[in-house]
């Protein structure tokens, strides 16, 4: 038996993937669409939270928000990362963000399918809040 690292439920050998939260144990990274976001006017909507979060807007665990308390944080498919996105179209470690100076910046760790940022593919970034960030087939709003 193998015990998934999200759920940590026993998972049978002869699968592939968890059977409670479907968790990927060996696959390699899909390849995704981009998805085209309005972002117009959206950035009002970015609440006042402390500290610094991401926030699932859209994909499987839309809703869920991830407060960033450390001033690094690698956002992937691991469950090492401290955003961790279960699904295919994320790189095991697919960006990492870094607070410098006060600003929040995002870096594409060399993923398959790249960082976006408010529609517009990036190596590097510093974030203002609001920013819609698409990482595989999740949207995340950068709140701070």
């Amino acid at each position: 038996m193998t015990t998934c690292p999200v759920c940590m439920n026993e998972a049978n050998n002869d699968g592939d993937r968890c059977s409670v939260c479907g968790y990927h144990f060996q696959d390699a990274t899909e390849a995704f669409e981009a998805i085209s976001i309005d972002t117009e006017g959206e950035r009002a909507h970015a609440a006042d939270q402390a500290p610094a979060s991401l926030r699932v807007c859209y994909g499987k665990q839309e809703g869920l928000v991830f407060p960033l308390e450390s001033d690094f944080i690698e956002i992937g498919r691991s469950p090492q990362c401290g955003v961790m996105l279960n699904d295919m179209t994320v790189s095991r470690v697919h960006a990492e963000m870094e607070k410098i100076n006060g600003e929040w910046t995002i870096t594409d760790r060399d993923s398959f399918n790249g960082v976006w940022v408010n529609n517009e593919a990036i190596k590097n970034a510093v974030l203002n809040p609001g920013d819609l960030l698409q990482i595989g087939c999740f949207v995340l709003r950068f709140v701070e």
